[in-house]
């Protein structure tokens, strides 16, 4: 995760299971997230 986090920043999406997932990272950047959607 923490790869991850350093390669894409914050928030990214990963394919699991044949599903899209996306972490949120930064607590601070959640409303963003949602707000957009």
């Amino acid at each position: 995760m923490k790869t991850l986090q350093k390669q894409h920043g914050d928030t990214f999406t990963v394919l699991l299971g044949g599903k899209y997932i996306t972490f949120i990272l930064d607590p601070f950047q959640y409303q963003l997230v949602m707000k957009s959607h």
